[in-house]
């Protein structure tokens, strides 16, 4: 009996045992090294919105060529209308031509005039975007050469 009571007791010292041991921890990795890992996430992700402002920027500036084509198209038929209006004042001197080619020509003027501002003030808002994006992209750009993590670290 007295056998059995021993074995039954080392039994159960056994089991407590591994039920201790399995509810201590032991790191792999030191509080230094996981605020290295946490500053070197972060610097990763400031990297990574860098490169996606650099991205919308590309976008941006695709539009703004864009717009630049139909700026010189909106300039160029307003200066052919320019023109067309000139000559018409010129032989309105003489007398020769009748008042609907006169209005024709003036209003086709006034519309190629305000097209072509309107293509103006549109290229110059989408120049604002490029340049205020341009701008995040130096702010972020500060603020990941300011931080700067350890990169070395220890893992047990």
């Amino acid at each position: 009996m007295k056998t059995k009571f021993t074995y039954l007791l080392v039994a159960f010292g056994l089991l407590f045992a591994t039920a201790i041991q399995a509810q201590t921890y032991t790191p792999n990795v030191s509080k230094d090294s996981l605020t290295v890992l946490k500053d070197r996430v972060a610097m990763l992700k400031a990297s990574l919105k860098i490169h996606e402002l650099k991205i919308k920027e590309s976008e941006e500036e695709t539009d703004v060529e864009k717009l630049r084509i139909k700026l010189l198209a909106a300039n160029t038929s307003a200066k052919e209308s320019a023109t067309k209006n000139n000559e018409l004042s010129k032989k309105l001197s003489t007398g020769t031509l009748d008042a609907k080619a006169i209005e024709k020509i003036a209003k086709k003027a006034k519309s190629d005039m305000s097209s072509a501002q309107k293509a103006l003030e549109s290229y110059n808002k989408q120049i604002k975007r490029v340049e205020t994006i341009r701008s995040d992209i130096r702010i972020e750009e500060g603020k990941l050469n300011t931080k700067k993590p350890l990169l070395v670290f220890d893992s047990k």
